[in-house]
Order: C-alpha cells, then sequence, then structure tokens
C-alpha cells in the first residue's frame, strides 16, 4: 500500500519491529540519538521539531521503506 501510515508515526519503533526492518533499526535509532544531541545542544524546543518532523517523514515514507526491503529479501 501506498501512502501515510498512522501506525508508523504513533508506534515506529513497535511497527520497525514488526516488520523486521532491522536497518531502519538502525537508522531509526541514530534519529532519536541526533534528536537528544539536538536538545543538548540548542534547545527542546528545536529538538521538538525534529522530532515531530522526522517522524512525519518517517510515516510519509514507511511503506516505501517497506516494500524496498521485501523486494530486496525477493531478489537475495
Amino acid at each position: 500500500k501506498d501512502g501515510f501510515s498512522w501506525p508508523a508515526l504513533f508506534v515506529a519503533l513497535v511497527w520497525i519491529l514488526w516488520h523486521r526492518l532491522w536497518l531502519t533499526l538502525v537508522g531509526y535509532v541514530i534519529f532519536i540519538l541526533v534528536v537528544a544531541w539536538t536538545g543538548r545542544l540548542l534547545s527542546d524546543d528545536v529538538a521538538a521539531w525534529v522530532a515531530i518532523l522526522g517522524s512525519l517523514l518517517f510515516a510519509l515514507e514507511a511503506n516505501n521503506i517497506r516494500r524496498a526491503s521485501l523486494e530486496g529479501r525477493v531478489r537475495a
């Protein structure tokens, strides 16, 4: 299915683990660390905006990430 993924927006970690997207999990953990680092260096407001925008972007692209992962598994 193409489009916005509500579960990926609200429970991204669970969604990633449910679909067994291990490389995506690594990227998600790095994203969380960047948000925490942004909060420490700049401000909590900036970190909140980075987290919101990143979560929206992930929810928009989640199904495409899953599709790419499934295509890679079929070819291998």
